[in-house]
């Protein structure tokens, strides 16, 4: 009840800042270097994220052009921590929405290379639209200036122009020693020329006169946190030099997936087909998936049987559902990565079987597998090799060993923090600190600590996080009493 009455609230509220005059009024939007993301992806279909009023949420990743240009270094940016601010929040790429990851702290230097860390960044942490980097994940960018008019609330996107950038090199989990522990990329630095301290400023040898560049950098390496292991605290980021817009672009240009309308477009119309195929053949329920209780239904689903046993379909639900994904196992792992599961508003139960199924492919693509004899999940190491097995073994499995594999995956997420990963489902990212945006998703974040000593309120944030959905469990598919398990013989 109380849930409700917040969201009943938080809907007048946006209907409040929805008017067309309130962007124009707002002192710091400038139209000529900011832009109003506008819905698009979730506009129509059935891939659609809507809000309280049933309007589709604008997809803060794929709706806003990048508008790099190459000549002039300009591009839009999404921010996503602001310079000053303690709040830092991430991007889930799936619903396009931002969500809360952790608050910033006054901390030690984890490098031992300087005194402490502030907590509040003089640059703004950020992502291009529609790029991803060498790591799939969202292009990164860093800027400086424009603190004043960037607002990580809102859906807006800021023009900004880059100077050039760094490697940033990441250690997933423990102490990484060896070159080939740490895994790098490329992120942007940018200045906002509408901030009047930044506005002439035209490359690196001019913006280190305005900035501590050590001191930037032990914030780059601290703030998003770092790796702990048997009571020891091992640095999860290092920095690399400064490069510039020559080196920076070359390689933006070469080694950075830039995905264009018509790209995004037959992505989502492919997903869109794929989902539906699952769904059709294998989510929805057939007389096969109910239980007989009298003689009438055990001759209908008889019928039924034999019908499908003519045309050499598969008959029941885990037969369906492995068919599939040996057939469709690579299409589904790369939807499940770029393309929201569905409708969960018009279509929940088609939203709830999507979702699952493609978080089950999305952890074999990452070299996790389910073994449906031993019923365990265990780990490959190698996402092609896991993916091999679910397609060669997908038909073997029954709709309990399905069942069992759903069942067991949120505690595979909980196991996966040793391995440097935290999951989390978001309904609404509605705490205190949160952004309040709809996101219904599972999303991930590196398993770091922050040490900031005292009451760490990272520590009791994180510690609440839960893997499993709420209001959006997995539909238990095996019947008792069913043909498969021979209660009736045909």
């Amino acid at each position: 009840m109380m849930r409700s009455f917040c969201q009943f609230i938080l809907g007048i509220l946006l209907l409040a800042l929805a008017g067309c005059s309130w962007f124009s009024s707002k002192p710091d939007f400038d139209p000529r270097s900011s832009s109003v993301i506008q819905p698009v992806w979730f506009q129509a279909g059935s891939i659609r994220l809507a809000n309280l009023q049933g309007e589709p949420l604008p997809h803060l990743f794929y709706d806003p052009a990048a508008g790099l240009n190459f000549k002039t270094g300009r591009v839009n940016f999404l921010p996503l921590i602001v310079a000053g601010d303690e709040r830092a929040y991430e991007l889930d790429v799936l619903s396009g929405q931002r969500f809360f990851s952790h608050f910033q702290c006054k901390q030690n230097d984890v490098w031992k290379e300087r005194g402490g860390v502030s907590a509040r960044a003089s640059y703004t942490v950020g992502v291009i639209p529609r790029h991803f980097d060498q790591i799939n994940q969202p292009q990164r960018v860093i800027v400086f200036g424009g603190a004043k008019r960037f607002d990580v609330k809102l859906p807006i996107v800021y023009q900004v122009r880059v100077l050039g950038g760094f490697v940033e090199e990441m250690c997933p989990f423990g102490r990484c020693s060896g070159p080939k522990d740490w895994v790098g990329r490329m992120v942007f630095v940018a200045i906002d020329e509408q901030d009047s301290r930044y506005a002439e400023v035209k490359d690196f040898s001019q913006l280190l006169k305005k900035i501590d560049w050590q001191e930037i950098r032990g914030q780059l390496e601290n703030l998003p946190g770092r790796n702990f292991m048997v009571d020891t605290e091992y640095p999860a980021i290092r920095v690399g030099n400064l490069l510039s817009t020559r080196e920076i672009l070359g390689f933006f240009e070469k080694h950075t997936v830039s995905l264009t309308p018509k790209e995004l477009a037959a992505t989502q119309n492919s997903c869109a087909n794929l989902y539906k195929i699952f769904w059709d053949n294998a989510g929805a329920t057939t007389v096969l998936d109910l239980p007989a209780k009298t003689k009438e239904e055990v001759n209908a689903r008889a019928k039924f049987y034999e019908a499908l046993k003519k045309k050499g379909k598969p008959a029941y639900f885990g037969q369906r559902l492995g068919a599939l994904l040996k057939k469709y196992g690579d299409e589904i792992s790369t939807c499940s990565r770029l393309v929201y599961a569905g409708d969960p508003n018009q279509h929940s139960d088609r939203y709830k079987f999507q979702a699952w199924v493609n978080l089950y492919v999305r952890l074999h693509k990452e070299g996790w597998e389910y073994d449906c004899r031993a019923q365990t999940w265990s780990a490959t190491n190698q996402g092609a090799v896991a993916m091999k097995s679910m397609r060669e073994s997908a038909a073997q499995c029954s709709a309990r060993d399905y069942d069992k594999a759903m069942e067991y995956i949120p505690p595979l997420l909980k196991n996966l923090r040793i391995s440097g990963e935290r999951w989390q489902f978001i309904g609404w990212d509605e705490h205190v600190h949160g952004t309040h945006n709809k996101l219904l998703n599972w999303v991930r974040v590196p398993e770091r600590v922050f040490a900031c000593g005292g009451e760490n309120l990272n520590t009791k944030i994180r510690g609440a996080w839960r893997e499993k959905p709420e209001g959006m469990d997995w539909s238990v598919r095996h019947i008792e009493r069913s043909l498969k398990d021979s209660d009736y013989i045909y």
